[in-house]
């Protein structure tokens, strides 16, 4: 995008499209904030998506509508459609929003090509874009329903709910899903139409479902546009096209054609051999009496039967694949076999597809050409070797993908993990199915990693489940570290007493092997199941146990991830000045490290803690570096957590319009991915701003919906900040008798949880406000009620009762007239730390820190952590910057 400012040519093309900057980003599969950034001029899209906004400005829309999702998250490339434009014209007609439509027909008959042709032409209609989910590889509802849920990047804990959460999301956005290959999926894809549009609903889904399949679902929604062969002059038509060479009056090609019941599938694969053989000796080679799907098994075999035994090995080597791979996964399978000339050979003769979707080359098979390559291998005996090969190489692959889940390739593994999980399931499948623990616990605790970062923690779940299931695997060497992810996974999927049994029975096993590594990691595990039940100082002991014990083996990441634990209960209790030196110390047990998430989970907390400390200068820093992390890892969820904290530091700056942008773009980002946790006290930012700018009416809602929702989580910290916020809004703009009970139970559940108080908040003006009104609010018989009501008729009455009223100002948050920034240094550093700050601008290690002064390790690593806290440095290089700066060397 050349003439003036990219950021200025996105912006008029938007426009130009019609398209809001959430629009914009759902087709491209970034967040409205990132969006908004690029307008700005403040980032630039990655490559592939400037080049798809490249296109767009010449081809229009069709050139952001393939965002589409499969197990190889690529659109399939659109080949001929000779002779089907009428059938294209009625799918047209009949897929209009809020529709289902099946494309029926017999194998090889086409319906994956006038599918992609069709979404094609029905683009404009759908401003949110496409999904193409391929179903071939997919096997339970289960799996069909894991695939949707990714697609359309929803989070989704809880089993009971994956459907609801689906339909949700499906009836809440204007999109197009495409359900490809379902013949063997009958049953499972009727249950999920029956989610997405149940007849008793009320809802009017602007949503559409696209079907290919053999045979009709029959489902109440369902329209059905059949496909049947090509006449015969298309068909000799098509053969033509393919093989320009032949002469369509020869009558050999008319008659072939017949003989393969005009299937274009079939008529491609024999064209492919004209190099070879002739139509007339194609012809000799083919059996009269086939039907309809014979006839393309026989044309299958033809072609197969004039691979050479290399080129024949590498077709029945690509069977093996779960959707497409990559040339490395090929040579790893195939072996010697994987040449460029056979590859060559196979997509020649169109025995083999290939796809550039992502700029990176993959082969994949076609559905009935993966059939007949299986069915061939099993007749040679070959199934077991290719499916071992297959598993130890994806195996590998998971485990390498999740180690880089620590470094600055987090981006480039969840990609991975997103085009390659179909294959990594099959792996973990075979370990299961041939009972070797040995490979499948590190494998399956590898696929836990990666689904718990990716939010989809019920596929994690099952699979580490069955291989823990597996005979002896709770010997193996992974076993702890197995279980301590699963814990993990069952914690993101709210399922804490699950999480707790496991990490108590890890703790105790850890510790009668003497893994003192994972003991401390479960430990440290406990804590954080622990602080979900608001048991602050359980957790605190919890986590310093994991510290301690981790600290004794030197597991630096481990601790870190342990002191920033502690930090965040620190926070929780309302102690900021030890949450915000645990921060420091667990950067600098991080030291050097490339485990970029974890650092900018760090700094966004310190970010939090000096914005609650009032130092709001100093957060928005904290928050421009996180920002520049999550966008480099590319994760969007995070980048919205970051906007509704840079939102919360305008509030209390009085800043209430711009943070009303931050804030909606936040909540939008939380609502398109159903991430509930986050929504809940986003939406109390945005009641807030709502309030303070006079629209109170609208802010209660926003507020109801926030309480709603933190007490579904049974969240109680939020639960009671709500009631504060609702009861200020109806003191100044509403009831203030129904004020002054939900003050009392805000009060009570405050006691009865030590709910810390939140010093942003304007608690103390209320209190001030609620005795100027009410005197000595106790004895008030309102105040009484509320503070013998449970919390759940509490929320119960804050979501029905009363109403607000527009036009006054209520401010839920404190106003600071001035943001304070941090000062260069609260004290002098002690001598010792003066020395051991020269040696490091020196450049000396710890170790020959210690050893010149003649001091053990771990007393300078907490000289080191002080230095930090003292000078507001979170790396060795700042600290020795400032110290500079400060004349202290």
């Amino acid at each position: 995008m050349a003439s003036s400012s990219p950021g200025e040519r996105i912006k008029a093309l938007r426009a130009r499209l019609n398209l809001t900057q959430k629009a914009l980003g759902d087709l491209l599969g970034v967040s409205n904030v990132t969006v908004n950034r690029w307008e700005n001029d403040k980032a630039l899209p990655q490559p592939a998506t400037l080049d798809r906004l490249h296109r767009a400005e010449t081809d229009g829309l069709h050139a952001l509508t393939t965002s589409f999702a499969s197990s190889s998250s690529l659109f399939p490339p659109l080949s001929s459609l000779l002779g089907r434009q009428s059938e294209l014209a009625r799918g047209t007609d009949l897929l209009q929003p809020g529709t289902v439509l099946t494309i029926t027909g017999p194998a090889g008959v086409g319906k994956s090509t006038l599918a992609r042709h069709l979404v094609q032409h029905v683009a404009d209609r759908y401003p949110a874009g496409s999904r193409w989910i391929d179903c071939s590889v997919l096997t339970s509802l289960d799996a069909l329903a894991d695939t949707i849920a990714r697609a359309l990047n929803l989070r989704v804990a809880n089993p009971a709910t994956r459907l609801q959460t689906i339909a949700e999301a499906f009836q809440g956005r204007e999109l197009l899903l495409i359900l490809d290959t379902c013949e063997h999926l009958l049953e499972p894809t009727r249950t999920l139409l029956s989610a997405l549009f149940p007849s008793s609903s009320a809802l009017s889904s602007q949503s559409s479902v696209l079907i290919t399949s053999r045979s009709p679902l029959t489902h109440q929604s369902e329209q059905i546009l059949p496909l049947d062969p090509l006449d015969p002059a298309d068909a000799i038509r098509l053969f033509a096209t393919l093989a320009p060479a032949e002469s369509t009056s020869d009558p050999a090609i008319a008659e072939l054609c017949a003989r393969l019941d005009n299937l274009p599938l079939a008529i491609q694969l024999a064209a492919a051999r004209t190099a070879i053989l002739s139509p007339r000796q194609m012809l000799e080679r083919i059996d009269r009496r086939f039907d309809v799907i014979a006839a393309l098994a026989r044309s299958i075999q033809t072609s197969a039967e004039l691979l050479s035994p290399s080129e024949g090995r590498l077709f029945r080597a690509c069977s093996i694949f779960a959707g497409e791979c990559d040339l490395p996964a090929l040579e790893a399978v195939a072996g010697p076999d994987a040449t460029i000339e056979n590859l060559a050979s196979l997509i020649d003769h169109a025995l083999l597809t290939i796809d550039r979707g992502t700029g990176e080359i993959r082969y994949r098979h076609l559905e009935s050409l993966r059939s007949y390559g299986r069915r061939w291998a099993e007749e040679l005996a070959e199934t077991d070797s290719l499916r071992a090969t297959h598993a130890a190489h994806f195996s590998d692959l998971v485990l390498r993908t999740a180690s880089d889940l620590n470094g600055p390739e987090q981006a480039a593994a969840l990609r991975t993990f997103d085009r390659d999980h179909a294959n990594f399931a099959n792996a973990l499948a075979w370990f299961i199915e041939q009972h070797i623990p040995a490979s499948a616990i590190p494998a399956a605790t590898a696929y836990g990693r990666l689904s718990r970062r990716r939010a989809t923690p019920l596929d994690g779940i099952a699979w580490l489940e069955r291989a823990r299931a597996l005979p002896a695997a709770i010997d193996q060497p992974g076993a702890l570290t197995a279980a301590n992810e699963l814990g993990l996974l069952y914690v993101a999927s709210g399922r804490l007493d699950q999480a707790e049994s496991l990490f108590r029975e890890t703790i105790q096993r850890a510790t009668e092997i003497g893994s003192v590594s994972e003991a401390g990691r479960a430990w440290d595990n406990l804590g954080l199941v622990l602080r979900s039940r608001g048991d602050v100082a359980g957790a605190t002991r919890a986590h310093q146990t994991g510290l301690d014990l981790l600290l004794a083996v030197d597991d630096r990441r481990g601790a870190g991830s342990c002191r920033l634990n502690l930090a965040l209960a620190a926070n929780l209790a309302g102690d900021l000045d030890a949450a915000k030196a645990g921060c420091h110390e667990a950067l600098a047990l991080l030291g050097g490290s490339d485990d970029l998430w974890s650092v900018a989970s760090i700094l966004s907390n310190l970010g939090e803690i000096a914005g609650r400390q009032g130092r709001t200068d100093e957060a928005a820093d904290y928050f421009e570096r996180v920002i520049e992390i999550y966008r480099r890892l590319e994760d969007h969820d995070h980048l919205a957590i970051v906007a509704a904290n840079t939102a919360e530091m305008r509030i209390v700056r009085g800043q209430y319009r711009s943070a009303e942008l931050l804030i909606a773009q936040a909540v939008d980002q939380f609502r398109a991915d159903h991430n509930q946790i986050q929504l809940a006290p986003s939406l109390y930012l945005q009641g807030a701003v709502f309030a303070a700018l006079g629209e109170n009416t609208h802010a209660l809602a926003i507020f109801r919906e926030g309480i709603r929702l933190s007490a579904d989580q049974h969240n109680l910290y939020d639960v009671a900040y709500s009631l504060e916020a609702i009861a200020r809004l109806h003191l100044e703009a509403g009831d203030p008798t129904l004020a002054l009970r939900f003050w009392a139970g805000m009060d009570a559940i405050r006691q009865r949880e030590s709910v810390p108080e939140y010093p942003l908040l304007n608690y103390q003006e209320t209190a001030r406000l609620m005795i100027d009104r009410f005197g000595t609010v106790e004895d008030h018989p309102e105040y009484r009620r509320g503070a013998e009501m449970s919390a759940d008729q509490l929320v119960t009455e804050a979501i029905h009762l009363g109403a607000g009223r527009d036009g006054e100002q209520v401010l839920v948050y404190r106003v600071l007239d001035s943001a304070p920034t941090t000062s260069p240094v609260d004290r002098q550093p002690t001598p010792r730390q003066l020395e051991i700050l020269r040696l490091m601008a020196a450049g000396r290690t710890n170790r020959e820190i210690a050893d010149e002064l003649a001091i053990s390790p771990r007393t300078v690593e907490r000289h080191i952590t002080q230095i930090f806290y003292l000078l507001g440095a979170d790396r060795r290089s700042a600290a020795v910057a400032i110290a500079a700066a400060l004349g202290l060397l």
